[in-house]
């Protein structure tokens, strides 16, 4: 069984969220949707579910890339970790390497330029163990 960090936290939706772009709050939605589908999946050990989040994350990871919407930076390393950790289950370790080598960079440029407060700091930790701990375990997925 594979044991690593999951952001299991749902992004917040603001009640007033006129500010936000139509296509912004979409993605918020989409990427709480995948959380739901990746907590229920590894609750039930179900590999559907965990590929319906596997494609609503990269849903929208896709679309906020080619339209450009800002997620924040904690937001982003968290469905790259998220994307990672589901790699890592289906046993594709070339993607979630890819994946938890590009959450290391992001965390390295994130701590260099943010003041982080606790409830980051805690996060910041089990998406540092993710990034770093890839390279130094071989996972293996349960049998079927």
């Amino acid at each position: 069984k594979v044991s690593r960090y999951v952001f299991c936290s749902p992004i917040e939706i603001p009640a007033d969220a006129t500010g936000l772009l139509p296509l912004k709050v979409s993605l918020l939605m989409v990427f709480n949707l995948a959380l739901a589908h990746h907590l229920n999946g590894i609750k039930t050990s179900d590999c559907d579910q965990l590929e319906k989040a596997l494609r609503l994350y990269e849903c929208v990871y896709r679309i906020s890339h080619e339209e450009n919407v800002d997620l924040s930076v904690l937001h982003a390393m968290a469905l790259t970790n998220n994307l990672g950790h589901i790699h890592l289950i289906l046993q594709d370790t070339q993607k979630s390497q890819k994946c938890f080598e590009q959450l290391l960079a992001t965390l390295i440029y994130f701590v260099e330029v943010s003041e982080n407060n606790s409830d980051e700091i805690e996060n910041l930790k089990g998406f540092f163990s993710n990034a770093t701990g890839l390279s130094m375990t071989k996972c293996t997925a349960p049998a079927a």
